[in-house]
């Protein structure tokens, strides 16, 4: 998935659930209290990263949420949490394709 440092929080997480099929809460960088503004561009949550290209994300459905949580933290400087079709955190043992079909 690739991700331009200026699109908006709001877009990325539309973006996300329909590549992937299940909904991503941002955080503004590595702090768990702080939650991204939705108008915010991606840049400006990020922590430490080049905002000169575009972001590059290695996700697929076989992985673990733990393990994709881990990939955006690495590769865009800010913390995620995967969300279960009601809202609530997604377990990070579960992989993203039984939240898929859990949402289905």
């Amino acid at each position: 998935m690739r991700v331009s440092p200026m699109a908006k929080v709001s877009t990325f997480c539309e973006n996300f659930e329909k590549e992937f099929g299940v909904g991503i809460k941002c955080h503004k960088g590595l702090s768990r209290g702080h939650m991204a503004d939705p108008d915010a561009k991606m840049h400006e949550i990020c922590t430490g990263q080049d905002h000169d290209r575009d972001f590059d994300l290695d996700i697929h459905c076989n992985m673990k949420v733990s393990t994709v949580e881990e990939e955006v933290k690495n590769s865009m400087g800010f913390l995620v949490q995967i969300l279960n079709a009601d809202g609530s955190n997604a377990d990070n043992d579960a992989r993203l394709a039984d939240i898929q079909r859990a949402n289905a």
